[in-house]
């Protein structure tokens, strides 16, 4: 019974999904006659490392790109297209959930040029949903603030932002912005007109000074997107915090701290800001423009000095980093904190409620060669190939 409800289930996906594609369904409907042939017939001891053993540990990997689009997208985006109607959103909600690997691996496919006229027309038709709409719920990440503006807006482009502006200023309204929204302090909320800024996300790496080398970056970018291309320039901030889902314009404007001991503020990397004024008119704040102490102000300015649309960063070359983790009675690692702050350029520490140890980590610049072991893509295939022996063992 259950077999034949999942194959009628997968049927009626594809023949509802082949309207709009016929890649994906295809797509997802051989993932899953994959991965049902695997489970009774093919997993686990008896049946030989590449089929009992890398095929399905393939079939996982791929599901697990669905997972990673699908937690992106909960975390870094549309809380803009709620209505407040509960109904109406909990059946858009329900339908991301049922048909989710249908949704992300055509947004994938998107991503990668796959049919360029529809994705035109899905960016026509959410830049007119998005742009201007009114009356939308809004609540921080940790539910403390909320508001319902009576405009909400979301501009792909800074003439948009500035378009934004203009409108209500001849309107008598006031403007706020909000990034990702994890301040739990009432900056946010308006019953005006509330901006989102995630769709100015654009990097641009500045080497024309090799001794001083900066980057420009929009007020909607993440720390992922933020680390990604200063990655691929060998480049990186000098300090930073530690969430990457958080968004620049965010932390540089609320004097969001560093994390190790001798790091100042995130405000304190900026060297300039762009803004729009309550015109609607573009400026750029620098101490070389607005003066040291005005932009020292400006560092700092919690929205009073305009809308930041692009912030022009110091950074640096890039440095290997040295993580030790260690556990430790708690009695000892307080006892040892003086020296552990000394000794490193950071230190955590975590503890977890009914144990009797401590968790320490530190950190500290190095010139050792990396380790494989302990970074990006090799940590990743080092656990998948740590799961593939344990299977061979067991197969």
């Amino acid at each position: 019974m259950g077999a034949n409800l999942g194959a009628a289930f997968v049927l009626g996906s594809v023949l509802y999904w082949l309207a709009l594609d016929a890649l994906v369904p295809v797509l997802v409907l051989t993932f899953s006659l994959t991965w049902a042939a695997l489970l009774p017939g093919l997993w686990g001891p008896g049946h030989g490392v590449l089929v009992g053993v890398l095929l399905p540990l393939l079939m996982v990997l791929v599901g697990g790109f669905t997972a990673l689009f699908s937690h992106a997208y909960y975390h870094e985006h549309a809380p803009y297209l709620a209505t407040g109607w509960r109904l109406y959103d909990g059946l858009h909600t329900t339908h991301a959930v049922i048909w989710g690997p249908f949704h992300f691996w055509l947004i994938g496919l998107l991503a990668g040029r796959y049919r360029p006229g529809l994705r035109a027309e899905l960016e026509d038709a959410e830049r007119r949903r998005i742009l201007r709409q009114e009356r939308v719920p809004w609540r921080n990440w940790a539910g403390s603030q909320a508001c319902l503006p009576q405009v909400v807006c979301v501009p792909l482009m800074v003439d948009d932002l500035c378009g934004v502006v203009r409108d209500a200023a001849r309107e008598g309204q006031r403007v706020r912005v909000v990034a990702s929204g994890f301040t739990w302090a009432g900056f946010v909320p308006t019953d005006d007109v509330l901006v989102y800024c995630e769709r100015l996300d654009r990097v641009e790496v500045d080497l024309s000074d090799p001794q001083q080398p900066a980057v420009w970056v929009d007020c909607g970018v993440t720390n992922r997107q933020l680390n990604a291309v200063l990655k691929a320039a060998g480049l990186q901030t000098p300090w930073n915090v530690v969430l990457e889902t958080v968004r620049v314009a965010g932390i540089v404007s609320m004097g969001t701290h560093g994390s190790g001991k001798d790091t100042c503020t995130m405000g304190d990397l900026v060297l300039a800001f762009e803004v729009v004024d309550a015109t609607g008119a573009r400026r750029v704040l620098s101490d070389e423009s607005v003066g040291a102490e005005t932009m020292a102000a400006a560092r700092l300015g919690l929205g009073m000095f305009g809308i930041i649309v692009r912030v022009r960063l110091r950074v640096e070359p890039a440095h290997r980093v040295l993580q030790v983790d260690a556990r430790m009675p708690i009695e000892e690692a307080l006892e040892r904190m003086p020296e552990l702050v000394r000794a490193s350029d950071s230190v955590e520490l975590f503890w977890f409620p009914f144990t009797d140890s401590m968790w320490v980590k530190t950190f500290e610049r190095t010139e050792r060669a990396r380790s494989r072991r302990a970074s990006g893509f090799w940590l990743l295939a080092t656990h998948f190939l740590e799961m593939a022996v344990l299977c061979s063992l067991l197969a």
